[in-house]
């Protein structure tokens, strides 16, 4: 599925001098129901910013990935004959609509697909967890999965080791259907080894970065926020209390989106209670719901309640802040919640989110611990009893 525009969206998808929520921006003010993407880089290009407020630097950087529209046609031509389509935000036949509704101005302005492009408009289900797994963490991931295939739902995998790989493994192993999110571009990675799959409809190959660009970290943590944002439901199979499982669960949750983690077995080594208490669900080895706590998270509600906007008016006051949290905690049952955790659902100001870790440290009402790469706080003790 060839485009005679796919050169324009390559161009604007990977240039450098904007970020993705000014490109969408653009598209959304300059684009969208106005002209044609080509129509509008032109017309750019001749000295028409079309009432866009490009700073200096990105106009600078548009002009220059402007003159290597030539390159990303031979790569639009070397691409189709390869049999990869490029999906564009705008794409309104192919584009998921979940990324949309996930990311908002953070999803990726173009999508690098070979495979079932209907698999896009299908129910997923993420299974994530470390790389180093448990034999506990590899068991749910496959019952989960063969699930997931039971209800026609498309597993989405990332193709890293461990859980990741477990999941793709068992979903086509049970005759089910997956989308290969890659930590690359597309024509570094080589099919070959899923092109019967490919072939039949089973398998879609996506990338959203540069065709030529190689595997890398970077790459890998980007993948994973496609990932999640492709799901419509996250199971957490194994994660520790840092990494990209444990950061990406975090990032979710901040979102206020469900995640979804394994109750641990006794004895196991995890930090799954931690991701429960901070607002995860718990699921057994079966993935049925297990109820921990219902009136986890209810001041949240509550709070957000109070505002006819949707959202909450924060304290202001020094003496207001502490009541607020310590309010806020004692709804929690025992569990800990961060500083991020507790500035969003109080809705502090960004005066109060710099200053609250030090407010809470100095306050006799709180305890605070590090876990991962964040510090969480409780009522202490002599508060409590």
């Amino acid at each position: 599925m060839s485009n005679r525009l796919d050169p324009y969206w390559m161009m604007l998808a990977h240039a450098d001098g904007l970020t993705n929520q000014r490109k969408m921006e653009f598209l959304i003010a300059c684009v969208h129901d106005r002209m044609r993407l080509d129509e509008a880089l032109l017309q750019v290009k001749a000295g028409n910013t079309l009432g866009f407020d490009f700073t200096d630097n990105e106009l600078s950087a548009l002009m220059t990935e402007l003159e290597s529209l030539p390159n990303y046609a031979f790569l639009s031509e070397s691409l189709t004959a390869s049999g990869v389509d490029c999906i564009n935000v705008m794409d309104r036949h192919h584009y998921p609509e979940t990324l949309k509704k996930n990311l908002r101005k953070n999803a990726p302005v173009i999508i690098y697909a070979k495979g079932n492009l209907a698999l896009f408009q299908r129910s997923c289900v993420a299974v994530v967890g470390a790389r180093k797994s448990s034999e506990a963490a590899l068991a749910f991931t496959e019952v989960m999965v063969k699930k997931a295939v039971a209800q026609r739902q498309v597993v989405v995998s990332g193709l890293a080791k461990g859980v990741d790989q477990k999941a793709l493994d068992t979903a086509l192993s049970f005759y089910g259907q997956s989308i290969i999110v890659l930590p690359q571009g597309i024509q570094t990675f080589n099919t070959k080894a899923y092109y019967p799959k490919i072939v039949t409809g089973n398998v879609l190959v996506i990338s959203t970065f540069h065709p030529k660009l190689s595997s890398s970290i970077a790459l890998a943590k980007h993948r994973d926020k496609t990932i999640h944002a492709l799901a419509d439901e996250i199971y957490a199979a194994e994660s520790n209390d840092s990494g990209e499982t444990w950061e990406g669960i975090m990032d979710r949750l901040r979102q206020g989106r469900k995640v979804y983690v394994r109750l641990p077995e006794k004895g196991e080594e995890n930090a799954h209670q931690q991701l429960i208490g901070l607002g995860a669900t718990a699921v057994d080895i079966n993935g049925d719901v297990v109820v921990t706590d219902p009136t986890a998270h209810q001041a949240t509600a509550e709070a957000l309640s109070k505002s006819p906007t949707g959202h909450a008016t924060g304290p202001t006051t020094a003496e207001e802040v502490i009541l607020a949290v310590e309010k806020l905690l004692n709804h929690q049952e025992g569990r800990s919640l961060s500083t991020t955790d507790i500035s969003l659902q109080l809705d502090l100001s960004d005066s109060w989110k710099k200053r609250l870790g030090g407010a809470l440290n100095r306050s006799p009402k709180f305890t605070g611990k590090k876990i991962g790469r964040e510090k969480v706080y409780s009522i202490a003790v002599t508060q409590s009893s």
